[in-house]
């Protein structure tokens, strides 16, 4: 769902996307310190990583001053996380969710695997 950001045939930037696409993902920024930085979490362990309504996720954003959004990708049965933000904030975002997401694992009585694919 994240390969029409950029139409390979056309190049434009502008490229149609399908009503399912998630419209968090956003072009480089201009200014040269600000990133984003994207994570897929698995539907199943939404609640625990963002709380009821996001709440968690939202107090994370205001208390770093970066801005963090989600969305569902239905047909996966997984969330998009997109962090925009320095790089320093983008790192902190990723370790909590990462370590939300491990916590949430290891509640469902699994144990987390030791590697992480690309």
């Amino acid at each position: 769902w994240l390969a029409h950001i950029y139409s390979q045939t056309t190049k434009d930037r502008a490229a149609p996307k399908k009503a399912d696409e998630p419209d968090i993902v956003r072009w480089p920024s201009l200014q040269a310190d600000v990133m984003q930085a994207h994570m897929v979490v698995p539907s199943r362990c939404a609640n625990a990583i963002f709380g009821r309504a996001g709440a968690h996720l939202k107090q994370i954003a205001v208390t770093l001053g970066c801005k963090v959004q989600r969305a569902v990708c239905k047909g996966l049965n997984t969330h998009l996380v997109a962090i925009t933000g320095n790089c320093n904030q983008c790192a902190i975002v990723q370790e909590i969710v990462h370590g939300r997401h491990m916590d949430a694992i290891r509640a469902e009585g699994t144990e987390p695997e030791c590697h992480v694919g690309v």
